[in-house]
């Protein structure tokens, strides 16, 4: 993050697993604090399908490995709320609303991202749609990236590229502005509960 950044003086306690996926998910930067991680990584282009459950799947259970390794006692590492950041054309090519996957996906995303039951949470998910994803046709009844997105996540989670934003400077600003907001929160409520002022926790970020 740049200095100005309001996550700047934590980077060496942000961890970052980096996931592409077209076909199928594919592991580009292993769990990695951001000071270590590469310069660059290599291109890498879209190809064939979307399959967005498979991606979701993978992002979620390396987070639970990671934090299984934080609560590992010999570790003795603390963490905070582990967020997926997932930046997309739009429409999932392995899932339709109602099928059996999506409705498998969404009843896991309910239960890790506090929809069921908030004291429970312990993943956020963020999705990025770019403008030249799946549009809705009113036509046909077909939804846009945006709105499949939304009913498997909640309108919330959702941010519309085209329309919230602009450029690619502009996505790296409102990532960080929102992970630190809600880090920031996580942090006070975690203090409160434990009758203490201040609390130093480890950030998790998963881009998708």
């Amino acid at each position: 993050p740049a200095p100005s950044s309001p996550i700047a003086s934590t980077v060496d306690q942000i961890d970052i697993c980096i996931i592409t996926y077209s076909n199928t998910p594919t592991v580009e930067v292993p769990w990695s604090t951001a000071p270590a991680l590469p310069a660059s990584i290599p291109p890498f282009v879209a190809d064939g399908r979307t399959n967005t459950a498979l991606a979701l799947q993978t992002a979620i259970a390396q987070i639970g490995e990671r934090l299984t390794y934080y609560k590992d006692p010999t570790n003795n590492i603390s963490s905070a709320m582990p967020h997926i950041i997932h930046l997309s054309d739009g429409y999932p090519t392995d899932m339709q609303p109602g099928d059996p996957t999506w409705t498998a996906l969404q009843d896991l995303l309910s239960n890790i991202d506090g929809n069921k039951n908030v004291e429970k949470k312990y993943a956020n998910i963020l999705h990025f749609v770019a403008p030249n994803g799946c549009m809705a046709n009113s036509s046909t009844g077909a939804l846009s990236g945006q709105d499949v997105l939304a009913q498997l996540s909640g309108n919330g989670a959702v941010y519309d590229m085209a329309k919230e934003v602009g450029n690619f400077s502009q996505l790296v600003v409102t990532i960080t502005v929102i992970i630190s907001k809600i880090t920031q929160n996580f942090s006070t409520t975690a203090a409160a509960d434990a009758g203490i002022k201040s609390t130093k926790k480890k950030l998790i970020t998963e881009d998708v």
